[in-house]
Parts: structure tokens; sequence; C-alpha cells
């Protein structure tokens, strides 16, 4: 006889690729709660840290359409997609003065490094989705 009260594993800390809202694309989300069926409830952004509710994505046909792809927390790999610039030094501030090779936080684009002076007003910063250009000195 099956006991079919028992809970199903835990996915609690593992990743899951799926779009986020507030990045406005897809990225990688570890999964924070899920119902004792075992189907994932909440989820957060490893990138802009946004929580929010998880949606099934669409059934998969047979021409390709993306489906989430679920890593173990446990099986992560020292090379990732996103490059790692380490802890940054300080938040980002438009009104403040940034130096080559300095690594920064900011609050949409996450952890990049400061690969260049542009201008007296302007820093190119390297984040794990491009080189974005951003005011300084402002």
């Amino acid at each position: 006889m099956v006991d079919s009260s028992k809970p199903a594993h835990s996915r609690i800390g593992e990743e899951i690729e799926a779009p986020c809202g507030r990045c406005r694309m897809d990225r990688i989300h570890r999964i924070v709660a899920q119902d004792p069926d075992g189907s994932i409830k909440k989820i957060i952004c490893g990138m802009c840290n946004s929580y929010r509710s998880y949606r099934q994505p669409k059934a998969q046909s047979e021409t390709g359409t993306k489906v989430a792809k679920v890593r173990s927390s446990s099986s992560r790999s020292t090379t990732t997609a996103a490059e790692d610039f380490g802890l940054p030094s300080r938040n980002y501030n438009m009104r403040e003065n940034y130096d080559v090779g300095e690594v920064i936080g900011h609050s949409t684009f996450g952890v990049g490094k400061v690969l260049s002076i542009k201008d007296m007003n302007k820093i190119e910063v390297k984040f794990s989705d491009g080189i974005k250009v951003l005011l300084q000195n402002k």
C-alpha cells in the first residue's frame, strides 16, 4: 500500500530557466516555494532578485518551442553563462565618479565591471547581458 499523504521531493533551491518580467528576458530563477504535490509556486530571479509566482510554460510542440530547464543547485559548474565579477565595491549612483576596473552593483542590470570612461560623464560597464553606457558625475 502506498502512502499518498507523503510530500513530493523538495525542489526548493534548484534553479530553473524562466522568463523574468522585470529583466524582460529568460533568466535563471531559484525555486523558493512549492506545493506538497511538488508543483512550483514561487521563484526568484538570479539577476534582479525579483520574487514572483511561477507559471507553467505552455506545452512544447514538435516545432521546438522553449521549455523550462531545471538545474540542480548542487551541480553548479564553475563556468556559467553569466560572468562572475565578484562582489561590487559599491552600488551605482549617477552622481558618483567611477574608475576603470571597478565592480559596481546596478539595480536593473546587476553586477558589472567598468570597462572604460567614454566622457567625463559616461562610462562603459560590462554586465552579464552585455555592455551598457551609464552616466557618472551628474
